[in-house]
């Protein structure tokens, strides 16, 4: 087997035993908190949405400079290993960019090398990829191999989410004034998804947190139809009832029990807010 480390981002939003047991390295991502600057690791979700419940704090976010690329891969292609970095969305943020200029500097340096893929996914599906990723290495995948199978694989993850505050939407510039007012005062709650350039895109519009939540049920069962998923990733932003709604749904609609729950940290949080609620696995299409 190759000898090589697997990298991913905070933003996968992994739960850490599953970090643990497959030896994950985690680049943070970093926030701004009225003009201080976090790393994710440094604040838990708990911590995150208690604050923005109960503050008025500005939150910003800000992508990983090339330098702390370098400072996390660096110490590994010293040790004699390849890096294999699955990054966050580069349609989504500039830190694939960064990412990738950190990896040829380092890769003119040394004969180990850094591959740094393209996620195209969020959240939690950027953190399905990695999962199954993480058993393919532990199964004996080699770098090489490995590299070609998360390129090959990174479209059938899919990705739909539920927001509960449409002025989060507008903050982040996806929705504008006048539809985020009018979606509130009709109580509309938009299903979402990442596309296949790795964008947050609308395709659904539900009235209400139940009927949205009865919709990516549905959808959920209609995309993986006649597929063998044997796990359901759910993340979500302080609502685990509703995450738990949507899971027994799932259950009844597909008959898979395997669900892992996982919070959406702080970057993410920080641009959907409060209540949202997003579900993955592998799918037909995106």
């Amino acid at each position: 087997m190759d000898n090589y480390v697997l990298f991913t981002d905070s933003t996968a939003d992994l739960p850490q035993e599953i970090i643990e047991e497959f030896d994950i390295h985690v680049v943070p991502m970093r926030l701004m908190i009225d003009n201080k600057s976090f790393y994710e690791n440094e604040l838990d979700s708990a911590e995150f949405y208690g604050m923005i419940k109960t503050s008025h704090k500005t939150i910003t976010t800000t992508q990983v400079n090339p330098q702390e690329y370098e400072d996390c891969f660096e110490k590994f292609l010293k040790d004699g290993k390849n890096v294999l970095y699955i990054c966050f969305s580069s349609s989504l943020s500039g830190c694939y960019n960064s990412a990738c200029i950190a990896a040829n500097e380092l890769n003119s340096k040394y004969d180990f090398k850094v591959k740094v893929v393209d996620s195209l996914s969020a959240s939690m599906g950027e953190g399905m990829l990695v999962y199954k990723l993480a058993l393919k290495k532990k199964s004996g995948l080699g770098f090489e191999e490995s590299i070609s199978w998360a390129e090959e694989n990174r479209l059938k993850i899919c990705h739909l989410f539920t927001v509960d505050d449409l002025n989060h939407l507008r903050k982040s510039g996806r929705l504008s004034r006048t539809s985020a007012f009018l979606g509130s005062m009709l109580n509309i709650k938009p299903v979402l998804h990442v596309d296949n350039e790795g964008r947050l895109v609308g395709i659904s519009k539900t009235r209400g947190r139940h009927k949205s939540i009865e919709t990516i049920a549905e959808m959920v069962e209609r995309y993986s139809e006649g597929l063998s998923n044997d796990i359901i990733f759910i993340s979500h932003g302080d609502c685990l009832d509703d995450a738990k709604e949507l899971a027994e749904k799932v259950k009844e609609k597909t008959g898979i029990t395997n669900i892992v729950f996982g919070d959406i940290t702080p970057m993410i949080g920080t641009h959907t807010g409060l209540g949202t609620l997003a579900i993955f696995f592998e799918g037909n299409q995106r």
